[in-house]
């Protein structure tokens, strides 16, 4: 784990760490004591919720190699746990067996959809805001 990146990412974000672990649902002790000196391991459904809030991925708060493997870990168990509604299952289930170049492809793909969708139906932004 790397405190000092979560710290410059907090400090980037111009948010309170109070105001980052009210945004994620996370409370604000489990923060401290993820950024203090006798760091503990952030569980990855919260580390994910804070890295969201200030703008910074899984892998980057987590160092080099290790971070990778924390975060592979996580979609390949804690994530799978995710139960996609049944018209969308075949697609996260096909998602969720890609290597990184092939979703690479499909964000650019969906990205460039999503973008021509918005000029052709103002609604289509709201939809897939988040």
């Amino acid at each position: 784990m790397r405190q000092d990146h979560l710290r410059d990412a907090f400090r980037a974000s111009g948010l309170y760490v109070k105001d980052i672990a009210a945004a994620a649902g996370v409370k604000k002790r489990t923060i401290d004591e993820w950024i203090g000196a006798r760091a503990k391991t952030p569980g990855a459904d919260d580390l994910y919720a804070v890295c969201k809030v200030v703008g910074i991925t899984m892998e980057e708060a987590v160092d080099g190699d290790a971070g990778k493997e924390y975060v592979r870990r996580w979609v390949y168990t804690e994530a799978r746990a995710y139960r996609p509604p049944p018209r969308i299952a075949d697609i996260v289930d096909a998602l969720m067996g890609m290597d990184d170049k092939s979703l690479t492809i499909v964000r650019g793909t969906i990205g460039g959809i999503i973008e021509g969708g918005k000029a052709l139906l103002p609604g289509i932004a709201g939809a897939y805001a988040g």
